[in-house]
């Protein structure tokens, strides 16, 4: 009695409002389940729950009605988590010159929806009340399948990298080098083929190609990928195989792609040069076959602000106006910039230092 009792009032909270940001959050870490990490999720999550709790109190103060609050804050929710989608459709239409996806049009137009959406909760919305059980529970059910597809996802990784971790551990007996030249596996992402570049673009690519050549580099004419993304390309070529041969849980149909990041972490690349008493040291890339925690030396620069993930939020969503209108200066993305913060890192952490000649790329 006391139980039913309990779910008799908890249905009557309106929670949807925080329901529908929490699926929002959700929803893109499970789509984006392969790329990030599901930890990304709680910072971004806590801050606009805070908020939306700090504005549903103000809108109470406004109605001293918690379900006419509850209904407004859920359209404010609604407005600003569509923002960002309905602005990158527009933005691809042009009609007579006139591009509709522009901030002077749109923020107007959501400022007064968003008004709009007030009023009719606060003024105009019959028995609000009765909105609440209906609403929580389409909230709830929203939650159901991001929640089971990060979930899932983690415990297949959790599963592969067990498996992986426990191969890699069998190495083979540290062998006497004396000298064992460094190796610098660089991966230039999407960098296309000198004569793709010349048919498709126009762009001779020979200079630089010759440049190094003259340094002692090989250039492979005419190679291919052996496949068309990243994650499965590097995959396969830290492996020294195909991926059908590596396991038999990446079949064409699989929905999964979990023991990619097993099978590129702990690679038998990077298994046979550890055998061979060579320290891995990793760059953190924002990507996770190839950024290795877990390597001897591990360099990744200070947190700069945002994560990639809460980037990819905020450009869906309405805070996409703020960020577009203050755009970060082009020398905090620089090059030379992150590169000064690998260098800091390696020494304040590890404690080796490299020489001044050597600081400048």
């Amino acid at each position: 009695m006391v139980k039913s009792t309990l779910f008799q009032n908890i249905k009557w909270v309106p929670l949807y409002p925080f329901f529908l940001i929490a699926y929002t959050v959700l929803a893109l870490v499970g789509i984006n389940i392969n790329e990030v990490e599901p930890n990304v999720l709680w910072r971004p999550l806590l801050l606009l729950l805070l908020g939306a709790l700090v504005l549903l109190v103000i809108l109470w103060f406004m109605s001293k009605d918690w379900h006419r609050a509850a209904v407004a804050l859920a359209i404010l929710v609604f407005l600003f988590f569509i923002y960002g989608h309905v602005y990158f459709y527009l933005k691809k239409i042009e009609i007579a010159g006139f591009i509709l996806g522009r901030h002077r049009q749109m923020v107007p137009l959501w400022f007064a929806m968003g008004l709009l959406g007030i009023w009719w909760a606060m003024r105009k919305l019959q028995n609000p009340q009765s909105f609440t059980p209906i609403l929580n529970l389409i909230s709830i059910f929203l939650l159901v399948y991001p929640s089971v597809q990060i979930i899932s996802y983690v415990i297949k990784r959790e599963q592969a990298e067990k498996a992986a971790l426990e191969a890699a551990q069998a190495k083979g007996t540290t062998l006497p080098l004396g000298y064992a030249p460094d190796i610098y596996y660089i991966i230039l992402d999407a960098y296309g083929r000198q004569d793709v570049l010349q048919e498709m673009f126009g762009f001779d690519n020979t200079p630089f190609l010759k440049s190094l050549e003259s340094r002692g580099f090989y250039v492979a004419e005419c190679s291919q990928s052996n496949y068309g993304q990243t994650m499965l390309s590097l995959t396969s070529s830290l492996n020294f195989d195909y991926l059908d041969s590596l396991t038999s849980s990446l079949t064409p149909d699989a929905d999964t792609r979990a023991p990619l990041r097993a099978l590129g972490q702990y690679n038998n690349l990077r298994k046979f040069l550890a055998s061979q008493g060579y320290n891995i040291v990793s760059f953190a890339t924002n990507f996770p076959v190839s950024e290795w925690k877990n390597a001897n030396y591990y360099l990744s620069p200070p947190p700069q602000g945002m994560s990639n993930f809460e980037i990819m939020l905020a450009q869906t969503s309405a805070w996409r106006v703020p960020m577009d209108i203050t755009n970060e200066p082009p020398e905090k993305r620089s090059a030379e910039f992150f590169f000064s913060q690998y260098v800091s890192k390696l020494y304040y952490t590890y404690g080796i230092e490299y020489p001044a000649a050597d600081r400048k790329l």
